[in-house]
């Protein structure tokens, strides 16, 4: 009797019930729609050392050396006044990949001023870290700044402030990202006023190193960590002429 009834339940079972007898429905299959991704995860973001080396030259600027961590991450800024690019390497092998392209502006001889951003992750660190830019018949200026992190980073964008500005506010525009957590690097260039230029970053950007000489260019890096959202990018100066720069995102 135990036998029989044991065998008609796992037959109603199969059948999904009777007389008596019900078995629960099958869960239903989960849509795509439903399911949820793991949440965004913020990085955290720390300025390494930094090096800056004014208007040098003919030919090739070399900085001073620094000490960077054995594996690290490399923003660098050069101006120079020259025609063409010049090549940009350091003393630990690493390449440099040119964020986006040459900005351009007007200097008060017969060289134009031109702007480049480069940078380099995951790149080889250690102690005695220099940068060297050569080109042919012009002078240059390095700003070179080591960014850390608790995860590997990657590029993210760069804005270019191509408007040659005057006054005492240079305006690098807005950027928007989306990022969980993103590292704003601002380059701004006061281009070649009649003075010593103070730059005061605004928006809660923090100065982390400048560079000038008053008889050619002077330029200066701020950065911040942000949020995703849309960020404003601009620092106070006592006095700017062909004043312009860049705005890059790591994150």
């Amino acid at each position: 009797m135990l036998f029989k009834r044991a065998t008609l339940i796992l037959f109603c079972f199969l059948l999904g019930g009777c007389d008596g007898f019900s078995a629960s429905a099958p869960l239903a299959a989960q849509s795509p729609s439903e399911e949820t991704s793991p949440p965004a995860v913020a990085k955290t973001f720390t300025i390494g050392s930094k090096t800056a080396l004014g208007y040098n030259g003919p030919d090739a600027t070399t900085t001073a050396p620094i000490n960077t961590e054995t594996v690290t991450n490399l923003v660098v800024f050069v101006a120079q006044q020259g025609v063409g690019a010049g090549v940009l390497v350091d003393n630990k092998g690493n390449t440099f990949v040119l964020a986006g392209s040459a900005l351009l502006a007007n200097g008060l001889d017969q060289y134009s001023d031109e702007y480049y951003a480069y940078y380099s992750l995951g790149a080889a660190g250690g102690a005695g870290h220099t940068f060297t830019y050569s080109l042919v018949d012009g002078f240059s200026s390095i700003l070179a700044m080591e960014i850390k992190s608790d995860k590997a980073i990657s590029f993210g964008q760069i804005i270019t402030q191509d408007i040659a500005q005057t006054g005492v506010q240079i305006d690098l525009g807005s950027v928007t990202t989306t990022a969980a957590s993103s590292l704003l690097v601002g380059f701004a260039s006061s281009g070649e006023p009649s003075g010593s230029t103070v730059f005061d970053w605004l928006n809660g950007f923090m100065g982390e190193v400048e560079v000038g000489d008053i008889a050619f260019w002077q330029g200066t890096i701020g950065t911040k960590v942000v949020s995703p959202g849309s960020h404003s990018v601009a620092a106070d100066v006592t006095e700017t002429k062909n004043g312009t720069g860049f705005i890059l995102e790591f994150k």
